[in-house]
């Protein structure tokens, strides 16, 4: 699925899932209101998680902890401005917590495919292009049986990619 598709459906999952629980609970005037904020907190969660997620730079790490204090110190306030939203701060802290956790765990799910990739594309050229490993027929057959079912899918993909299929 694309980023973007993905980035929404967390979004609105994550405010869905504690707003219709919610829609029991409050007044109909407060029902809307509670959803933007849900949605706006998800959406706030959802892009640091994407990007911390997609990311092995060390900085883009730090804008979780920016978000996550953010969060706090916002709660903080609304609770000790006023109490009688305690409830609903506990609750945006969750939608928050949720879309950050989905989001990152699924976009470090989309980086690891291509460093997956990359890493046994460069250990099955470093495997057959060694002419000491080829030439001995013995570690040659032990290579080949290890790693030949791997290679051969390394490369029919790099076949693929060149031939654009």
């Amino acid at each position: 699925m694309p980023l973007l598709m993905d980035w929404l459906l967390i979004v609105a999952a994550s405010a869905l899932v504690f707003w219709l629980p919610l829609t029991f609970l409050t007044p109909a005037e407060q029902r809307w209101p509670a959803l933007l904020v849900f949605v706006g907190l998800a959406a706030l969660a959802t892009t640091a998680g994407m990007t911390g997620g997609l990311s092995r730079v060390g900085v883009v790490g730090n804008i979780i902890s920016a978000t996550l204090g953010l969060m706090g110190g916002l709660a903080a306030y609304l609770f000790a401005s006023d109490r009688s939203k305690g409830s609903i701060v506990s609750i945006c802290a969750a939608v928050f917590s949720l879309a950050l956790f989905a989001s990152y765990f699924d976009a470090a799910g989309r980086r690891a495919k291509p460093e997956r990739y990359a890493y046994w594309r460069g250990e099955c050229m470093r495997i057959y292009t060694d002419e000491k490993l080829l030439t001995q027929p013995l570690t040659s057959m032990v290579a080949d049986r290890s790693f030949g079912d791997i290679c051969a899918r390394v490369f029919a993909t790099e076949r693929d990619l060149l031939i654009g299929r």
